[in-house]
């Protein structure tokens, strides 16, 4: 075989075997750490993965090479610094430009460690000197910049917004939604409320007149009852208007405030403290110690980990989620969940008068209490309901946040669901719960059901 037949075909077998091992770029991109990697496979693709969750795959293009973007970390001061300073018009564009050099630098950087790593086996394989390094660098450089080239070519940014999603199946919804269309839900979704707000205000007006209180009891506070928002941010959204919209003195959340405890979820929490009311949170199954040490720290934010708390006059009973005190949400066997519900139990023995309101995320807990308080809070199932008996009224909102984060792709089929709690104040000014609306949003329909219960207690 002649010298440079030789230098030319190691070349070029060097450059493809060792081509995992420099075709990798780690870049900084606005706060978010990732890593890009091409890799010789039998289909084109591109993969976002979000380790642990999983990772989205799209077919893309026809050459036998996957682009995968790694998000390896997330740099919380410099996202909100991002967001401050950043119009929003210019966000996105600036993303994508960012997202396209990292692209061309990791293209450049493995064409150079091609031609580099071509020239030296090129002159090892051919026994001389430097002779023949030229043509080993093109032995190294050709394969590799066909493989890039014809990805180029054949590559369809429209095949993104089709992905196919491998790893935990809770996560699927929003791994997916990632890749397709969940700026544009945000966008509609926030502008839709701000006219949700103002029909929210008449209907309060209005269902005012057609169902008045005991006109001999004194005005009293009004409660937002949230539960399983699942860290959607846009339950944020719907709850601020919800405060504006009823002017809510308190807001009692049910537990699931997060979803998987992650970095980029603990920003979120940080909208809590942005409401400008009392937030009092009996965690659930999802919320993990980190994130509520965080929530601690917000002042308006109370966590009811067990025991009591009067906030507005209102004395509330909670007990957090046995799942709550560790990382992991998987539901608490029955057995915890009767010991939960016993430590609920030593607590209303404690206090000198009944509490205005019990909250346990899970609804077995809760309604182990009819009798003992006038009203009885859960959550956990995503479903609204209300029920009535032995003197205590059962409130489930069903989930603010649309199932969770994963509600920014399942948003069309899951509405957003919150309840508006009344007290009025009777005799000798004792609290009492009058009323209470059940809120549905449905962005999808951009429809809003608001349906008025009176309860039993009423003066």
């Amino acid at each position: 075989m002649k010298p440079k037949v030789r230098a030319f075909l190691a070349a070029l077998v060097v450059a493809l075997l060792l081509f995992p091992y420099y075709a990798v770029l780690r870049q900084d991109l606005k706060g978010l750490s990732l890593t890009w990697r091409a890799e010789i496979q039998r289909e084109g693709q591109t993969v976002l993965s979000l380790p642990p969750l999983g990772e989205a795959v799209a077919r893309t293009h026809g050459a036998p090479l996957a682009i995968v973007v790694r998000l390896d970390g997330i740099h919380l001061p410099a996202i909100r610094a991002l967001l401050r300073e950043t119009p929003g018009p210019e966000l996105f564009p600036q993303l994508e430009r960012d997202l396209r050099q990292g692209a061309e630098r990791l293209v450049g950087r493995s064409l150079l460690f091609a031609a580099l790593l071509g020239a030296g086996a090129g002159v090892l394989a051919s026994r001389r000197t430097w002779a023949l390094a030229l043509t080993g660098a093109l032995g190294g450089l050709l394969p590799v910049a066909f493989l890039f080239g014809w990805t180029s070519l054949s590559y369809d940014l429209q095949e993104l917004q089709k992905p196919q999603f491998k790893g935990a199946l809770e996560a699927a919804p929003a791994v997916v939604e990632l890749m397709s269309n969940t700026v544009d839900t945000w966008r509609t979704f926030e502008s839709y409320l701000s006219s949700v707000a103002d029909g929210l205000r008449q209907f309060s007006k209005a269902v005012e007149a057609l169902a008045p209180a005991d006109p001999s009891a004194g005005p009293g506070p009004t409660v937002l009852l949230v539960s399983d928002i699942h860290s959607n941010p846009l339950a944020l959204t719907l709850i601020s208007r919800m405060v504006e919209a009823y002017h809510v003195d308190l807001v009692v959340d049910a537990g699931d405030l997060v979803d998987w405890g992650t970095d980029l979820e603990a920003s979120f929490l940080e909208g809590i403290g942005k409401l400008g009311k009392p937030y009092v949170l009996v965690p659930g199954n999802h919320d993990a110690p980190e994130e509520l040490e965080q929530l601690k720290k917000l002042p308006n934010v109370t966590v009811l980990l067990g025991g009591s708390v009067e906030i507005q006059g209102i004395r509330i009973v909670g007990e957090r989620d046995p799942s709550s005190l560790g990382p992991h949400p998987a539901v608490a066997p029955p057995t915890e969940l009767e010991a939960q519900a016993e430590r609920l139990r030593e607590t209303l023995r404690n206090l000198p008068e009944p509490p205005h309101i019990l909250v346990a995320h899970h609804p077995w807990v809760a309604e182990q209490f009819y009798g003992y308080a006038p009203v009885l809070v859960a959550g956990h199932i995503h479903r609204l309901e209300i029920k009535q008996a032995r003197g205590s009224t059962y409130l489930n909102a069903g989930t603010t946040g649309a199932a969770g984060i994963r509600g920014l792709a399942a948003w069309k089929k899951v509405p957003y669901s919150l309840m508006v709690l009344y007290f009025q104040r009777g005799e000798e000014g004792r609290l009492v719960p009058w009323a209470v609306d059940t809120v549905v949003v449905d962005a999808a329909g951009q429809q809003v059901e608001v349906q008025r219960t009176l309860l039993a207690h009423h003066p």
